[in-house]
């Protein structure tokens, strides 16, 4: 499949497409110059949505180096579980809703007994 390099991203593009069309760039014009080219349309062009860790992992591999923000940097932090290991996530996720319909449960099966376990949770086993 050959990559359209006239066809720049834009500021609504995935971080795929901006490697892809860099790929484009590299096959066509080489690596020096399909960096120069990417950081002008970048700066023009680019999005904080698709300034993600697959964006800035590929292009240092290519020789170049694309900074991330505190947001940015952060984000990457919080989603890599979902990214790296969609089954853990997914487990985590169930268990999770298990855990609130297990909570949910007991509240309507016996209210009473189920409000002072939450209390002494929420208070340390302190009760007054």
């Amino acid at each position: 499949m050959s990559i359209d390099v006239f066809n720049i991203p834009n500021d609504t593009s995935s971080s795929n497409i901006w490697i892809e069309w860099h790929k484009g760039l590299v096959a066509r014009y080489g690596k020096s110059e399909a960096n120069i080219t990417f950081e002008m349309a970048w700066n023009e062009y680019g999005s904080t949505g698709a300034n993600d860790d697959k964006l800035r992992k590929y292009l240092k591999s290519q020789g170049y180096q694309m900074d991330a923000n505190f947001g940015e940097k952060f984000w990457d932090t919080i989603s890599y579980p979902f990214k790296a290991g969609r089954v853990v996530s997914w487990i985590l996720i169930i268990l999770l809703v298990l855990i609130v319909l297990a909570i949910l449960y007991m509240l309507v099966k016996n209210p009473e007994s189920t409000s002072k376990a939450v209390t002494a949770v929420a208070t340390r086993g302190v009760v007054s």
